[in-house]
């Protein structure tokens, strides 16, 4: 089995967005253009009489849509900001806890793999991306889940990242980077931060990814076993209540 690995260092979901906010937003304006020149043009002038007026009702025409144009480029220009920072960065969230992320040993029956177990998949697997993984069985034998987290306290490099992003905008690099699908935001329960899941490939299954991202942590569930996205984020927030402990 190939179990998914998560790149949080993907851009890929931020620069489509961008992409298409910009095409979207020059397609309405081609579009508006377009579509009104039969009434830009008219009406034509009957008589030589009529020609400085009707001149001057197709400026007057020719304006409301050059300012609706530029409605249409100041709401487009809106949604680029939005995209770019959805929300203050993580700094403006307020104080972090001191906070670390360590492997439970047991989450309802899903149960931390060790020694031999453990090392046979790690060697049969690339490393992680980032932070540490762990598999969890029901009963010893193939993984049921992933677990794969950091910490400021013994991840520097992702320390950073969270400083810079807000916990959204960490949460889309993970989830573009792992190719998910129907991802949608669930609440994050007392710890706080952001928490989302969506469908992605366990390496030629389907499989459900959760994760969470904060000031000083993150974690991301990958179960094997699971489809509901909703029951999948209750299970993250059980194991990240088992997973995160004060410094």
């Amino acid at each position: 089995m190939i179990m998914l690995g998560i790149d949080r260092d993907s851009r890929a979901f931020e620069s489509g967005q961008l992409i298409g906010a910009v095409l979207v937003t020059l397609a309405v304006m081609a579009a508006l253009w377009f579509f009104t020149r039969t009434w830009r043009d008219a009406p034509y002038a009957e008589t030589p009489d009529q020609v400085a007026e009707v001149e001057r009702l197709k400026a007057k025409r020719r304006l409301v849509i050059v300012l609706l144009m530029a409605l249409v480029a100041v709401l487009g220009g809106l949604r680029w900001v939005f995209l770019l920072d959805d929300s203050a960065s993580a700094a403006d969230e307020g104080p972090a806890r001191a906070q670390t992320v360590v492997a439970p040993p047991s989450v309802r029956d899903y149960a931390l793999l060790t020694g031999d177990a453990a090392a046979d998949l790690e060697s049969r697997l690339k490393p992680p991306a980032y932070g540490k993984r762990w598999f969890y069985s029901h009963d010893g034998g193939n993984p049921a889940a992933v677990f794969q987290g950091s910490a400021d306290d013994w991840d520097p490099e992702m320390a950073e990242e969270r400083r810079r992003d807000s916990p959204a905008q960490g949460l889309r690099n993970a989830f573009a980077g792992a190719r998910s699908e129907d991802v949608e935001s669930f609440d994050p329960g007392p710890l706080g931060g952001a928490l989302a899941c969506g469908h992605v490939d366990g390496g030629g299954q389907d499989a459900v990814m959760c994760g969470w991202v904060d000031r000083t942590t993150d974690g991301f569930l990958t179960v094997f076993d699971m489809d509901d996205l909703e029951k999948a984020a209750t299970l993250l927030r059980e194991f990240r209540t088992a997973a995160e402990k004060p410094l």
